[in-house]
């Protein structure tokens, strides 16, 4: 049984999740990071989570995020130590957490800005 193009048996198979550029779309699109997370990019996803306010680099990890997930599906990169399936689940369910607690936070900042302006 084949798993992201690399051969396993069927009971290794069965412990390997098949990566996803769908998944890696989602996440980047609703935490800045949370994409390069799911591809075992961890530095990366670190910056682009602090620096993801800054709005270019939230679109750049969104299409990071897919482009790597890709190349995994596609057998031209390696897995860098892809989560096992309990992960995979904690990072589906954190991500509503994640995603409501970064949004609230960017959309406190805009208002901020907006109400500074308008005092002006």
């Amino acid at each position: 049984m084949r798993v992201n193009t690399r051969p396993y048996c069927e009971a290794c198979a069965a412990n390997h999740h098949q990566h996803s550029a769908l998944t890696a779309f989602i996440f980047g699109l609703l935490v800045p990071g949370l994409g390069q997370l799911y591809n075992g990019d961890y530095l990366k996803a670190v910056l682009i989570f602090f620096t993801g306010w800054l709005i270019l680099p939230w679109v750049y990890g969104i299409v990071d995020a897919v482009l790597v997930a890709q190349d995994i599906v596609e057998g031209r990169r390696m897995e860098q130590g892809l989560p096992p399936g309990y992960l995979i689940l904690a990072l589906k369910i954190g991500a509503v957490f994640f995603s409501c607690l970064y949004l609230s936070l960017v959309w406190l900042m805009i208002s901020g800005a907006i109400a500074l302006v308008t005092r002006q």
